[in-house]
């Protein structure tokens, strides 16, 4: 009997445990719109703006405004300034899941560069950007899922931290996104810009990006074709990048190494 159970431990300590949850896909809830489009849409919303007269009820006068009607009397508040955790309005009530509709489409971004980008507000939507200036298309993770911004994939959500949002200082010029060596925001009263610094460098901290040599040499900036990072050793034998760039309408060639004539 003993030497049954000891098999079975044995057994159970050898099979490798169930591997954690696949990465997925997000589902795109819109495609990027032009600035016409949008005012286009947003135009045509159907909210009340005035209450009936008589009866006591509350409905959504915007898709982030809760409009209560007494009577005679309204008032319209802001669902976010009454509760930071619930800025949507939805049924006449404020709430903090969103419910994307035509009359309430996906908050878009406007792109400042190509690539994936986190929502600043909402930790299982993300963003893909096709060129700087453009509208984003706009994805959604999974229930119980959120945006991974180092895989570009939708994780499940474990525990609370996962959930990531931009965190505005008003101290700071620029502030990071969670614990993220790449993405940063601007937070302006227009509302948060959110950047990404180009592959092979690091947010600092503080104002810009840096880029992280591994060891001496020249190195495309893949955000311009006529830039590039120009890696040494200082007096304090510390590896250090300084950027440059190519004069004449050069471009950076990383297989030579130095700058050349376009082709």
């Amino acid at each position: 009997m003993l030497a049954n159970l000891v098999a079975a431990l044995l057994i159970a300590a050898l099979v490798p445990s169930s591997p954690a949850q696949a990465e997925t896909s997000g589902t795109l809830l819109n495609v990027s719109r032009s600035s016409t489009e949008l005012a286009s849409s947003s135009s045509t919303r159907a909210f009340p703006s005035e209450c009936d007269g008589s009866a006591y009820y509350a409905t959504c006068s915007s898709c982030s405004e809760l409009m209560v009607c007494l009577g005679p009397f309204r008032d319209v508040r802001s669902c976010a300034e009454s509760d930071p955790s619930k800025p949507f309005c939805v049924n006449g009530a404020c709430t903090g899941e969103a419910v994307f509709t035509e009359d309430c489409p996906a908050p878009v971004m406007t792109c400042t560069g190509k690539g994936f980008f986190p929502d600043a507000y909402l930790c299982d939507l993300y963003h893909y950007c096709h060129a700087e200036g453009q509208q984003s298309d706009v994805y959604q993770c999974p229930p119980n899922y959120v945006f991974n911004v180092n895989t570009n994939q939708c994780k499940q959500r474990t525990k609370d931290a996962d959930c990531v949002r931009v965190q505005c200082d008003p101290k700071k010029i620029f502030v990071s996104y969670g614990s993220s060596k790449s993405h940063y925001a601007f937070c302006s009263s227009d509302g948060v810009v959110m950047l990404k610094c180009p592959a092979g460098a690091n947010f600092d901290g503080f104002l810009s990006c840096a880029f992280q040599c591994s060891k001496e040499g020249n190195y495309a900036d893949d955000s311009d074709p006529s830039k590039f990072y120009q890696c040494y050793t200082n007096s304090a034998k510390k590896l250090t990048a300084i950027a440059r760039e190519c004069s004449g309408g050069k471009v950076f060639s990383e297989k030579e190494g130095f700058c050349v004539k376009p082709e």
